[in-house]
C-alpha cells in the first residue's frame, strides 16, 4: 500500500513503498494519467531483492518487468552508501506509445548495482530503450545486459556474468561511453570507468565480453574508448565477437557546435576533420590546457567558419606541427576579413615547418598566441589576409613573419613582438619580410616596425626581397 507522497510523480523505496517490485507495479499502472504518472523511482541504500518466480517455460527467474519510461537511481554516494538490486529488469512497453508525452521512450538507470539475476541484469526486449549510466552489473547467471530489436546506451561495469557481458541481438543497437563525461579514457584510469571483464564464465564459445548477435546488430563505442580498452579476461569465445558490427565512433558533444579536446576528440586533427564533416554545424574547437601533439608538418584547415581556442599561450601548447590555412576565399583581398579562421590563446611550439602557413585561401586571425621555435617561418601569408593580434613570434628558423606573392599581414596590439628569428642565418630572411609585388606587412599604430621587431638574425629586423 502506497503512502502519501509529497511529489505524485516520484516513489521512494523504502520511504513510500517497502519494495522495488511494488514501486514498479505502481509506475506501470500510472501510464497515461494526466496527474500522478510516475516517472522516477528513488532507491535508498542497501539491498533491494526482487522475488523469484517460475515462468511459463518452467524457468526460475527474478525479473521485475517495466512497461513505461522510468528513471531509476540509487544513492548518489555509491562508495559509502551502495544501492544493490538483487535480481534483474525486463524492459518491454511500446516504443511509440501515444499516451507518453514529453518524455523520451527509455528506462534510465543511474548509480546502482544490479546483481545475481537468474538470467540477465537488464533485458530490453523489443520495446522501450534504456540509458544505463554509472551502473555495475555483476554475477548474473545469464548475460549482463541484452538489447533486442531496440536501442540503449551503456556506461559502467559488467563483470562475472555466466554468459556474454553486453549483447546486441536481432538488430539491437548499443552506444557505449565512459561514466565520466570529461574522461580521456583510455589515457587515464579512474574508479568506475567503463569495463566489460571476466564474463562468459559458463565457458560457451558463442558468448563474448561484447557480443553482436545477428548481422544487423550494432555496438558503437564512443571514442576515445575502444573494444580493446574496455574488454578483458572474458572467457567463452573471447572479449568480442558475433556476426554484427562493433565500431568506434565519435563521442557525443555536450554542445553540438563545439568540440572539446581531448575530452571529446583525442587530437586536434580529428576534431578539425569532424568539424569539416559537419558542414558548418561545428564551428569551435576548445583545447584543454596541456600539450597537444601534431603528427606531420601541418593540420590543414580548408573550410570556415572555425575557431580554435586554447586556455592561454602559457597553458595550451601545440607541438610538432603547425596550422595550414587554405580553401576557397570569401570576399576580396582588399582588406576583407569576412569569415576568417580564428586561432586564439595558445602556443605553437617546435613546428616541423611553419607555425602558421596561410596559402591562397581563407583569411586567418591569430590572437593572443605565441609562436616559438618553428623550423621554417613563424607566420607565413601567401595571397591571403592574416591579422596578428597580441602575438609573439620568436626563434623561428627562417623569417618571423613572411608576406609573399601578394600576401598581407597586419600586426595589432602592444604585446605583439617579433624577435630572435632567422636562426638559420640566411641573409635574405628578416624578422618582418616581404617578397614580391603587392606583399604587405603593416604595423598598426601606435606600434612601429622598430618597436616590435628586434634581435632578429639573418638580414635583420625587416626587409624586402
Amino acid at each position: 500500500m502506497i503512502t502519501t507522497r509529497q511529489d505524485p510523480h516520484v516513489i521512494h523505496v523504502p520511504g513510500d513503498v517497502p519494495t522495488l517490485s511494488e514501486a514498479i507495479t505502481i509506475a506501470n499502472d500510472s501510464r497515461g494519467k494526466s496527474f500522478g504518472t510516475i516517472h522516477t523511482v528513488v532507491l535508498g541504500e542497501g539491498v533491494h531483492t526482487i522475488d523469484t518466480y517460475i515462468n511459463v517455460y518452467g524457468y526460475e527467474l527474478n525479473y521485475v518487468e517495466i512497461t513505461v519510461p522510468l528513471f531509476i537511481h540509487g544513492h548518489p554516494d555509491q562508495i559509502n552508501h551502495r544501492t544493490i538490486v538483487e535480481g534483474g529488469f525486463l524492459i518491454k512497453g511500446l516504443q511509440n506509445d501515444p499516451s507518453i508525452k514529453g518524455r523520451e521512450n527509455i528506462v534510465s538507470f543511474y548509480q546502482l548495482t544490479i546483481s545475481n539475476s537468474a538470467d540477465c541484469g537488464i533485458y530490453c526486449f523489443r520495446g522501450l530503450g534504456a540509458s544505463v549510466k554509472d551502473v555495475l552489473i555483476q554475477d548474473c547467471d545469464g548475460r549482463g545486459m541484452v538489447v533486442q530489436e531496440t536501442f540503449a546506451r551503456f556506461s559502467g561495469i559488467i563483470q562475472r556474468c555466466g554468459m556474454s557481458g553486453l549483447c546486441a541481438r536481432d538488430g539491437g543497437k548499443i552506444i557505449v561511453s565512459c561514466t565520466e563525461y570529461n574522461c580521456t579514457c583510455p589515457l587515464k584510469n579512474h574508479p568506475g570507468r567503463t569495463r566489460i571483464e571476466s564474463n562468459c564464465i559458463n565457458g560457451y564459445s558463442g558468448d563474448f565480453g561484447i557480443e553482436v548477435e545477428g548481422t544487423c546488430s550494432q555496438i558503437h563505442i564512443h571514442s576515445p574508448l575502444t573494444k580493446e580498452s574496455i574488454t578483458s579476461r572474458n572467457a567463452g569465445g573471447g572479449n568480442w565477437g558475433g556476426a554484427g558490427t562493433i565500431t568506434t565512433v565519435a563521442a557525443e558533444l555536450r554542445d553540438d557546435t563545439v568540440i572539446h579536446v581531448p575530452e571529446e576528440s583525442q587530437t586536434i586533427a580529428a576534431a578539425v576533420k569532424r568539424a569539416k564533416d559537419s558542414m558548418g554545424h561545428i564551428q569551435k574547437i576548445v583545447l584543454k590546457y596541456g600539450r597537444h601533439q601534431i603528427k606531420g608538418k601541418y593540420i590543414v584547415i580548408d573550410f570556415s567558419p572555425l575557431e580554435i581556442i586554447g586556455a592561454g599561450d602559457d597553458k595550451t601548447y601545440v607541438e610538432g606541427g603547425g596550422f595550414k590555412i587554405t580553401g576557397e576565399k570569401r570576399g576580396s583581398m582588399k582588406g576583407s576579413m569576412k569569415y576568417p579562421i580564428l586561432i586564439k590563446n595558445l602556443c605553437v611550439s617546435k613546428a616541423d615547418a611553419s607555425g602558421f602557413f596561410a596559402e591562397n585561401g581563407i583569411p586567418l586571425k591569430i590572437e593572443d598566441c605565441t609562436v616559438v621555435n618553428s623550423s621554417a617561418y613563424g607566420i607565413c601569408s601567401q595571397l591571403t589576409l592574416v591579422e596578428v593580434v597580441e602575438t609573439v613570434v620568436e626563434n623561428s628558423g627562417l623569417s618571423g613573419m613572411f608576406a609573399a606573392y601578394g600576401g598581407q599581414i597586419s600586426i595589432v596590439g602592444p604585446r605583439s613582438r617579433v624577435w630572435g628569428n632567422c636562426m638559420r642565418g640566411r641573409g635574405f630572411d628578416y624578422g618582418l619580410r616581404m617578397h614580391g609585388k603587392n606583399s604587405i606587412v603593416s604595423v598598426v599604430s601606435p606600434l612601429t616596425k622598430i618597436s616590435i621587431s628586434t634581435g632578429n638574425m639573418g638580414g635583420g629586423n625587416y626587409g624586402t626581397t
